[in-house]
């Protein structure tokens, strides 16, 4: 059974096989597990257009969301089957309300919707 090595052991050989090639010296992890770039897909990929379904209702891709709070409105969108708020997706529309008000909130309330080619918003409790 092989001995497992340790943060040194695998240091020093490292730097052994780096000298062998003439190598400048690096991190252990840089040379011993190189990671494959992810890249993005193409953008008409079909999970671009995957609604955003929630307890029974789905809100279709590009669906604007918009709440108003302590005098300021907060805007959403659905992206690739979530609701996304700056950068970050939320699943429910009370997980996406709480990030807002650091409070408990009722999302089906608290949001109101423009599905795309509608000109008018929508509290989405009158979806359900």
């Amino acid at each position: 059974m092989e001995s497992m090595k340790t943060d040194s052991d695998l240091r020093d050989e490292t730097f052994s096989q780096q000298s062998s090639k003439k190598m400048r010296p690096r991190m252990v992890s840089e040379t011993s597990f190189k990671m494959d770039r992810i890249y993005p897909k193409n953008s008409k990929n079909t999970a671009d257009h995957v609604s955003w379904v929630v307890d029974g209702v789905a809100f279709p891709n590009g669906t604007k969301f918009r709440c108003k709070y302590k005098g300021y409105f907060y805007y959403a969108q659905v992206c690739d089957g979530a609701l996304m708020i700056n950068g970050k997706k939320f699943f429910s529309p009370s997980a996406a309300a709480v990030t807002i008000t650091r409070n408990s909130v009722d999302g089906w309330l608290f949001w109101d919707c423009k599905l795309p080619g509608n000109s008018s918003w929508v509290n989405i409790c009158a979806l359900k």
